[in-house]
């Protein structure tokens, strides 16, 4: 019998540097995910938010890692529903486009909105993705659906990391299982 080794740990790690005075700079690295830092005037400030932001991505608490990662004026590209806003406008609603894919393509851009939304990019993770893959399927939608659905999200995320430069993306729709295809029909001529 084969040995599996366990899968790598996703280690969570914060530093504190001085950068003169009444400047520290907390940082918190996750593996496979951006950093995020902050700086503050008190090395106690900064040490509380590192501890703060290190428990709710440990907590995977979405809107408290979304709130503590927040900068006044921020970037516009924070959620998945942010990156499916951009991509209907920019590429699917573009002149000459062909009207029968931009039909096809708002619908499926509205269920990754209303399912994965509301998550901060950089926290979306193969396993979010299989647990709405098959949400999907127990609703009633077909496996050639649910592989489009699949699909339109890693165009979106691969067009987001390669022409919008959002770095800290991962396209984590291709570590995902898609659902097998349906036999195709056997035709026969007579």
């Amino acid at each position: 019998m084969g040995r599996t080794s366990p899968a790598p740990s996703l280690q969570i790690v914060a530093v504190i540097q001085n950068r003169g005075p009444l400047q520290y700079r907390a940082l918190v690295r996750r593996s496979r995910f951006p950093q995020h830092s902050r700086t503050f005037e008190r090395a106690r400030d900064a040490q509380a938010w590192a501890t703060d932001l290190e428990a709710a991505i440990g907590r995977r608490n979405l809107e408290e890692v979304r709130r503590l990662t927040e900068r006044a004026g921020g970037g516009e590209l924070n959620t998945v529903g942010d990156l499916a806003d951009k991509f209907l406008t920019d590429v699917v609603e573009q002149p000459g486009r062909r009207k029968g894919q931009a039909d096809a393509e708002r619908p499926r851009l509205a269920r990754i909105k209303s399912a994965l939304g509301q998550m901060p990019i950089q926290m979306l993770s193969a396993s979010d993705i299989a647990r709405w893959r098959d949400q999907r399927l127990e609703e009633g939608a077909s496996a050639h659906t649910v592989r489009h659905d699949l699909n339109t999200l890693s165009v979106v995320l691969g067009h987001a990391i390669s022409e919008w430069g959002v770095e800290g993306l991962v396209n984590a729709v291709r570590d995902v299982r898609k659902p097998p295809q349906a036999a195709g029909r056997s035709r026969r001529l007579s």
